[in-house]
């Protein structure tokens, strides 16, 4: 294993930051993709009122409490998140824009087809 860099107060400051600004936005992309596809499935079914953005963010969040158990890191992901920071940061908003987009996708489908 190969030891890890410290870093400094700025970087850890910086990558603080990033990580809290990479949460924040997955929340909205996840948000964004729920009320949309609420809109497509849930209110015309149930015919209820459609919900925003802020809702969904919330719905999402308890989704993801409720559905995700914590899992501890292998070694190799331990070793790569204390060599690659950023890449670790980067790949949160990838992973979700990849997510959403695959589900909007299938949705639309979905809808078009229904």
């Amino acid at each position: 294993m190969t030891p890890t860099k410290k870093l400094t107060g700025t970087q850890g400051a910086i990558g603080c930051l990033s990580l809290i600004a990479t949460t924040v936005a997955c929340m909205v992309i996840y948000g964004i993709t729920l009320a949309r596809l609420y809109a497509w499935f849930v209110v015309p079914t149930m015919r209820v009122r459609p919900i925003g953005i802020a809702e969904a963010i919330g719905l999402s969040t308890i989704a993801t409490l409720l559905g995700r158990l914590p899992k501890d890191p292998t070694e190799e992901e331990k070793q790569q998140a204390a060599e690659h920071p950023w890449r670790s940061i980067a790949l949160g908003p990838v992973r979700a824009v990849s997510a959403c987009s695959t589900a909007l996708v299938i949705g639309w489908i979905c809808h078009r087809l229904s």
